[in-house]
């Protein structure tokens, strides 16, 4: 079921995305046009958050819950999940505060995916709860404990080293101004289906929520041997923050600019200001949001769905990137063993030929004439940890779950130099 719930989902995203690289996608001539687009944007972007907590709270259920690990950027993770929200955030007014911790460690062994979705959920949360005369949700980022053996260090030790089988403990907060949680609510705050009265969201919001959000976070972060907590005052606003311990694999971190979305503007440009946010020194500096361009590079689209295709084409020649089709497996073998692509997007589930056997014929080919390997990432509605692994090991580089978070993806293809940082 959820595999079929994905696909279309993962066909409005993309066209979304589209829409939004369209040169001056805000002047429209209709205003309400406008109105729709972001109001698609932001029911996809719910859906997509309740989709993927409703399959996890099954997967908990019937005792199939995993966490992956694996080599991650905290910063990338976190910039991924608050990106996620933008646009939402600016159609309401809304501008984000990141503040990111200058000794973040630059890698460390966790999930990702878990991590974003636990700070989507918070994140949407603050969104849907936030007063209308309050134009700012706080994210805070720092490191609770360093742990070398034995020891505990409040500050990073000095001569510290990533050898020494050390590991780190963040605390992640997130905090809204919004009318607060009553005692009452307070108890049942981490039971399944619980929600928050419905005259305290934030005007023009779209949903209430499955209910799920909190347990399931709950259950993620006790997973990975963290805690879980919030305090909350009514009509002063709610912190929630969780901590979590990750082993590091590397110390080296020079903190980037702390984004600070601004929705006052008119415009997608994230506006950011120098200033000492606190004993983090976090620094804030001007950029951008425009796509970074890039040489024109080949990347082949493997989908036996014409939308996904033509969608996902669309987002990604924006990206730099010179489009090539394919509609099954076997056709994909075809082009590679024609052509050197340094990008391949490749379904699974497709006729002919499924994506895990076309990654091994084309990993073959490549091998026998050993020509330089393209970068395949594999793109799937099945999300259980047996899927997942097996379309790992057939040669895929990056695993994604449909729907394509935007976001994410880029930072993939900006982590191996595919495009350039912006």
């Amino acid at each position: 079921m959820f595999h079929e719930l994905r696909l279309p989902l993962n066909a409005i995203l993309l066209g979304l995305e589209a829409l939004n690289q369209v040169e001056e996608p805000r002047n429209f001539s209709d205003s309400e046009s406008q109105g729709i687009i972001e109001c698609l944007s932001e029911s996809s972007v719910v859906m997509r958050v309740v989709l993927n907590d409703i399959q996890t709270f099954q997967q908990i259920e019937e005792g199939l819950f995993e966490s992956r690990h694996e080599v991650i950027s905290l910063e990338e993770t976190i910039k991924c999940a608050v990106e996620t929200f933008r646009v939402i955030a600016l159609a309401k007014g809304i501008q984000f505060e990141l503040q990111i911790c200058s000794e973040l460690p630059g890698k460390v062994e966790g999930d990702k995916d878990r991590i974003i979705q636990i700070l989507e959920n918070l994140i949407s949360n603050a969104i849907k709860f936030n007063r209308s005369d309050e134009s700012i949700v706080e994210i805070r980022v720092h490191v609770l404990e360093w742990h070398v053996g034995a020891e505990r260090h409040r500050h990073k030790p000095r001569g510290f080293s990533a050898a020494l089988s050390a590991a780190v403990t963040i605390e992640f907060t997130v905090v809204d101004h919004g009318s607060g949680i009553t005692r009452e609510e307070q108890e049942s705050m981490f039971e399944a289906f619980s929600r928050i009265r419905a005259g305290d969201f934030h005007s023009g919001g779209i949903s209430r929520g499955s209910g799920l959000g909190l347990v399931i976070s709950k259950h993620i972060i006790q997973k990975m041997g963290g805690e879980i907590g919030f305090d909350s005052h009514v009509g002063v606003g709610s912190t929630f923050f969780f901590s979590v311990p990750f082993r590091v694999l590397s110390q080296e971190h020079t903190p980037s600019p702390s984004q600070v979305h601004d929705a006052a503007e008119s415009s997608l440009q994230d506006n950011y200001s120098k200033e000492k946010m606190n004993e983090c020194n976090v620094a804030k500096d001007t950029s951008e949001t425009a796509e970074p361009q890039t040489p024109s590079k080949d990347v082949l689209i493997v989908d036996d769905v014409t939308s996904i295709r033509k969608m996902l084409g669309k987002c990604i020649s924006g990206l730099g990137f010179q489009v090539h089709q394919a509609a099954d497996g076997a056709e994909a073998v075809d082009k590679c063993s024609l052509k050197s692509f340094p990008l391949v997007l490749m379904d699974n589930i497709m006729p002919k030929l499924h994506g895990v056997d076309a990654c091994r014929e084309i990993r073959a080919h490549e091998e026998a004439i050993r020509s330089e390997k393209a970068f395949i990432v594999g793109m799937t509605g099945n999300t259980l940890p047996d899927d997942m692994a097996e379309f790992m090991d057939c040669g895929c580089d990056v695993v994604m779950t449909k729907p394509i978070n935007w976001s994410a993806f880029k930072e993939v293809l900006k982590s191996h130099d595919l495009i350039p940082e912006q």
